[in-house]
Order: structure tokens, then sequence, then C-alpha cells
């Protein structure tokens, strides 16, 4: 309908018909979807209006390496395989609700998502230190040796509280954020709102799914536009001589995880969700499949490995800290929804 301001003639009765139609699905069917996105986004949601089909590009990682480029929603969904019309862009949420409130209700922080994945939970063979440690013999002990698991050592309630869903998807929601295909190599990167991973992509992980297929968003942060979540983090008690810290922080479904890689010496610590730890030392090249996820390994591989070919392994709960030394082999799984922040030595 030629709806120009200018326009002086009455329009003809098949424009009437077809205004009248406009009308009716106006009061019928968008306006019932912008109350819903209105009020869902009002309760700190994050909202999904499907009929908006003319969503902004998204930039894309140059998988050569040559640069960014630009493209549509289409393309990004048909990489993930879900309805180009339903990943349209989040509304901008931001509330005025008390910024650092947690969820005292819910220890999980509302990262809470069914999964009818069996009970993953394995046995801890990595030191544990429950009481204090001195620098001292961090360093004589675990800090070139060893991993340990830190308990007790790590107060990040601020943090936790900013880290929530709702708070998360309230202050970052509409920020674009790097996602990474969770195989060792992570070859293939995109970028996509923070609202679209956790409502369209954090999802449970199915063994049928190859980790070259997965989505997984950990590193690649935007450290000036999410400064005021991270000055709230809390280094690990302990550093390296000579090395400086590097944040990076993650959010992954259940039975998500990066299989077998190494990189330099880490604290990693597990903020909402519990995180199974799989670690070999530099010398002993762990059997793999660098394009399976973690979740086949411990499922297909695991069992069948002789005792002297298991890997050191621990379960981290929220507020653990694991520390690994430089190039030592490592996998994750997490046995639920789960919040992450490692601390990288370099």
């Amino acid at each position: 309908i030629d709806m120009h301001p200018y326009q002086k003639s009455a329009p003809a009765r098949g424009d009437r018909s077809c205004l009248a139609t406009l009308k009716l699905y106006i009061a019928l069917v968008l306006i019932p979807q912008l109350l819903w996105a209105v009020s869902h986004a009002a309760a700190g949601g994050c909202a999904y209006l499907s009929f908006c089909e003319g969503c902004i590009p998204l930039p894309v990682t140059n998988p050569s390496g040559t640069g960014r480029s630009e493209r549509t929603n289409t393309d990004v969904a048909a990489v993930l395989n879900i309805s180009a019309v339903d990943f349209c862009t989040c509304p901008l949420v931001r509330g005025v609700s008390n910024l650092g409130g947690a969820e005292p209700t819910d220890p999980h922080g509302g990262w809470d998502i069914p999964h009818s994945l069996p009970d993953l939970t394995g046995p801890c063979s990595i030191k544990v230190i429950n009481s204090s440690l001195s620098d001292s013999d961090f360093l004589k002990m675990f800090a070139y040796t060893e991993p340990v698991v830190l308990k007790g050592m790590s107060d990040q309630s601020l943090f936790r509280a900013r880290s929530s869903k709702s708070a998360l998807l309230r202050d970052y929601g509409q920020s674009l954020i790097t996602v990474a295909t969770a195989n060792t190599h992570s070859y293939r990167k995109i970028q996509m709102t923070l609202c679209e991973y956790v409502t369209k992509v954090m999802k449970p992980q199915t063994l049928d799914t190859l980790g070259n297929e997965t989505l997984y968003h950990f590193g690649d942060n935007d450290r000036k536009g999410w400064k005021d979540l991270f000055s709230l983090y809390k280094l690990p008690p302990f550093t390296l001589i000579g090395l400086k810290p590097v944040l990076s922080f993650g959010l992954a479904g259940p039975g998500t995880g990066v299989p077998f890689h190494i990189h330099g010496p880490t604290f990693a610590e597990t903020i909402f969700g519990r995180k199974r730890w799989f670690l070999y030392p530099p010398k002993h090249h762990p059997r793999y499949n660098p394009d399976d996820t973690t979740l086949h390994w411990v499922t297909h591989v695991l069992p069948t490995l002789e005792v002297e070919e298991k890997p050191l392994e621990c379960t981290l709960s929220p507020g653990d800290i694991i520390f690994f030394p430089d190039h030592w082999w490592h996998a994750t799984l997490n046995l639920d929804a789960a919040v992450f922040m490692s601390t990288f030595f370099g």
C-alpha cells in the first residue's frame, strides 16, 4: 500500500481490503507479540519477536584470517541450523533493578538448563588443597610440576551476582560475543549477541554432534565493553614470576566442553555449574579425535583406557579453582550449564 503522506486520493476498494487485513494482522498478531516481548523483557528476560524478518547483519570472523566480513542472520542461522526468522537481534534490555543483586533463591544463578544426560561425575585424582597455602609452597609444589585444585580460597560473590543469567542478559544481552567451534583447533568463529547465544545456542550437547559442529563461548572477550563485570573478578590467590594474567570468560550448556589441547599455565574457576577436568602431563599425548566432543570421548574412549592410560581428573563445583602448569594437556566437560573464568599467564 502506498502510504506516502502526500497521497491525496482515497485508496481503491482493493487497497481498502488490504488495509483492513493489515490492521487485523497488527491487532491479532503483532500487538500481542509486542506485549509479550515487553513483559518478558521487563522480567529480566530476552525477547525474541518471531516476525522480525529484517534482522541486522551480524559480523563474522573471516575463516581465512584476512579480516572480517558481514553476513546476514540468514547466513548465521544456516550455520546453526535454525530458522532465520527466529534468529533476530534481541531488543535492548536494561533494567533499573539492583545491579549487584544476587538471586538468593537460586543457587544456580538462573542457569539451569534441563537435559537428559546421565550422571557423568567422576573421581578426583588431582591433589586438593582445602586449607591455606603460602606463595612459596605453591611455587615449590605446583607452579611448574603438577596440577592442583584449590577449595575455599575464592570469594567471587560480587562477580557471581553480576554473572547470573538475568543480570548478564540485562547488562550485556545486546553485546556482541565471539563463539567458536568446540573442537581442539577451533578454526571457525562467528559473532552474535549474548542474548542470541544464551537463548538459541547454549543447549545440551548431544552424542551425535561433532565438536567442530558445536558453538561455544569462551575467550575473545570484549574487555573494554565488559570491563565493569571483569573488574569485579578477584584474581587467583597466587601468581607466577615474570608472567602477566589475562582473563577469559565463558558460558556453555550441559554436556559441552573442549577436547584435549595445550597452552600456558592457567587458573580456571567455576562460577556456576560443575565442570569435570581431565589432564595429562606434557609428554603424555592423549588418545583422542580433535573433532570429537569431550562428551563422546568420556562415553566411548575413557572406559576403554587401561589404568596407566587414564588421565588425572577432578570435578569442580562453584568456587573451586584448578591450576595446571605450562603445556599440560587438558579437556573439559560441563556437567551443568556453566559460567566460568580462566586466568591465563603469559
